[in-house]
């Protein structure tokens, strides 16, 4: 199905910049990067408004209201619990065909330092799951 490009525009908008007081500023870009890409896939109706479903407006917000300098990162490791690998948000994602976007893909790479060996491995099987390899 590929990615919306409306909804990629709105959350490059509405997603905050890393903060530049973050302990590694290149892993704060990239999640974002990651988090305004994945918006993209879960985007099920292109004239959707924004309060409408597929606009991830709760992620925006809990990223907004972090007062951590480590907003992303402190985002993806609050869902760093193997009772939230492979989840309807992330069978979506990989769905339309943007598996390298879920946090399943992230904890299994580079956030894999960070999180569990649960979570890890509960990633990995998602991972495999829906076609990827090379764990």
């Amino acid at each position: 199905m590929g990615p919306n490009k409306d909804a990629m525009q709105w959350a490059d908008e509405k997603f905050p910049l890393p903060n530049a007081n973050a302990d590694n500023i290149e892993l704060e870009r990239y999640l974002r990067d990651i988090c305004v890409k994945g918006a993209s896939y879960r985007m099920t109706n292109p004239s959707a408004k924004y309060h409408k479903r597929g606009l991830p407006i709760g992620v925006r917000r809990a990223i907004g209201n972090t007062k951590a300098p480590n907003h992303y990162l402190r985002y993806f490791l609050c869902h760093a619990k193997p009772k939230e690998i492979g989840k309807s948000v992330a069978a979506e994602l990989a769905q339309r065909g943007g598996i390298q976007y879920t946090n399943e893909m992230q904890y299994a790479t580079v956030l894999k330092a960070f999180v569990s060996d649960r979570v890890y491995t509960a990633s990995v099987r998602f991972l495999q799951q829906h076609g990827v390899d090379g764990f």
